[in-house]
């Protein structure tokens, strides 16, 4: 792909793409800070120099926690999913259904929730995810991001006041995740594939 970057490139930019290579990544939901921080202990001390210790924001995480992998020699990340997923508009199918000419627009949109456009909408959210991603690499450290779905769930965004046809919204998406990593993290996404569009702008894929 023209987009792609050797690893060698991007972690002369940012330094965590670093762990990519014959790192352990693993997910973590103790119950509390202190238990995930002595798991990864336990896993250093095991002889697993290198891993991205990654949370779903279901338990709690604090500064401490993250600085404390740090130490070890890991990077801490986060899961989010800051565009959502397309069953915060309709049922499955959906997208499919308008794209084919199955359902017309104004059928989808008496039955739609009208939240769920701002939640799929790339083109919305980019600016309001980003706010968000500073405050968290600023509070806690943050180095990675892990967007499930973001490159696979894709629709047009049928929103009055925002709307963007599923080409803008892919768009608005590759700028999303190349604007994350401009901020010095890893980012990752796909939902087991990652489409070749997206190739840019991700680090790795799930």
């Amino acid at each position: 792909h023209p987009g792609l970057q050797p690893l060698r490139d991007r972690v002369s930019r940012r330094p965590p793409v670093g762990m990519l290579k014959d790192g352990v990544y693993v997910y973590l939901w103790g119950n509390s800070s202190a238990e995930d921080l002595q798991l990864v202990s336990e896993m250093k001390a095991a002889g697993i120099d290198r891993g991205l210790a990654v949370f779903t924001g279901k338990q709690p995480i604090d500064r401490a926690l993250f600085d404390g992998i740090k130490r070890l020699g890991w990077v801490p990340g986060s899961y989010k999913m800051p565009t959502g997923s397309l069953f915060k508009v309709g049922r499955h199918g959906w997208a499919n259904a308008i794209l084919t000419g199955r359902q017309q627009a104004d059928q989808l949109l008496r039955s739609a929730n009208p939240r769920g456009w701002d939640r799929i909408c790339a083109k919305y959210q980019l600016p309001r995810w980003l706010e968000k991603a500073k405050r968290l690499i600023s509070s806690y450290g943050t180095e990675l991001f892990y967007f499930d779905t973001l490159v696979v769930q894709l629709a047009p965004c049928l929103s009055p006041s925002h709307p963007s046809t599923i080409e803008e919204n892919q768009q608005a998406r590759l700028e999303l995740v190349k604007e994350t990593q401009e901020l010095g993290t890893v980012v990752g996404s796909g939902e087991g594939v990652s489409p070749t569009w997206a190739l840019p702008g991700l680090d790795f894929f799930e």
